[in-house]
Formats: C-alpha cells, structure tokens, sequence
C-alpha cells in the first residue's frame, strides 16, 4: 500500500548549493509540520493522496520518514484503510514539499504520473472508525450494511512487521473532536 521514494535531491555533492536550497525549501513552506488528510486509492501506481486545497494530491514517502510511523501505516489492515481514507478520517502529521517529481517510466510499471514527496513524521485515525466485517473480505464494494464501528485500534489491526509486538497503538489514534464537543 504505501512505499517510500528514495530519490529525494541531496544538496552533499555541492556544498555551495546547500544555503540556496535551504533558502528555496523555506520560501515554499516545507519547513513547515503539519496534519493532512490521507486518501487512499486502489490502482497500481500511486495510491497514497493528500488533501491540499481541498483536492487530493499524490505523495510518496520520503526515505527519511519516521520508520514505526511508516511501518504501522503500511501494516495497517485494509478492512480499516479503505472505509476510512477518504481524507476525514485518517490523517499524516509531517512535511509535504511543492516540487513535483515523477515516477519512473518502464514496460514492466504502472503509467509514469506526477507527485509531491511526503516526510511522514506520525499519523493517526479518529476514533470511533469503521472497519469492514472480518467476514467479508469477498465483499466487491464497500457497502455501510459490511461496516462496523470501532472505538479502538488493536494490534491485530496491522499486518506482522518488526516492531509491531512492542508498538503502542494508542499512539495512532486519537479522539474525534465532534465526541469531545458533545460531552463538554
């Protein structure tokens, strides 16, 4: 599902053109943390967006990325992705940069298309959340008669991944701020 790019500019072979890159990743913001609205689409090529401006843009993580953050993402069960990423409910906390990088072109790949690098720094869905039912994993559409709902995250919710025995979910997932409202 989520994957990170390797090819991000690395100003160490020139150290003349380190301040000037500096300078040009502060003028476009990207020194700049903050929370975005994950989308995910099922298609062979990019399937991780971001909501910016109200529209999804696609990303792909940076290899500088934090690794339990970029592990537990990916691991993440798609039972609860796919109800959930749809901007409103699962979000990325980090730095997204302007320049636009394309793809590789190959025979063997998925069409070569345009996306933004994303330095993911934390993440985490609101709860409650739905989740298909554990017993529909031949359901061909996502219908809300195969949702349930889910007021936490469990270690069973993510794929087996080093690291994932002695993870803390509670570090991914917080709750929605319409429940914290109504019971003020």
């Amino acid at each position: 599902m989520l994957s990170a790019s390797s090819s991000f500019p690395c100003s160490c072979a020139n150290p003349e053109s380190a301040v000037p890159l500096a300078r040009q990743n502060k003028a476009q913001g990207e020194d700049k943390l903050r929370t975005y609205g994950l989308v995910h689409k099922e298609t062979t090529g990019i399937t991780s967006y971001v909501i910016i401006n109200g529209k999804p843009i696609p990303i792909q993580f940076r290899a500088d990325s934090d690794p339990l953050a970029l592990k537990a993402l990916g691991a993440l069960d798609r039972r609860i992705v796919l109800p959930n990423a749809r901007g409103k409910k699962i979000f990325l906390v980090g730095k997204y940069f302007a320049e636009v990088k394309r793809t590789r072109n190959c025979p063997q790949c998925a069409a070569a298309e345009d996306y933004h690098e994303f330095k993911l720094l934390d993440w985490y869905i609101t709860t409650p959340f739905s989740a298909v039912r554990k017993d529909c994993e031949t359901c061909p559409y996502l219908r809300k008669e195969d949702f349930r709902k889910k007021s936490s995250l469990e270690l069973s919710d993510f794929d087996p991944f080093d690291g994932r025995e002695n993870m803390d979910v509670r570090r991914f997932q917080r709750r929605s701020r319409k429940l914290l409202v109504l019971k003020r």
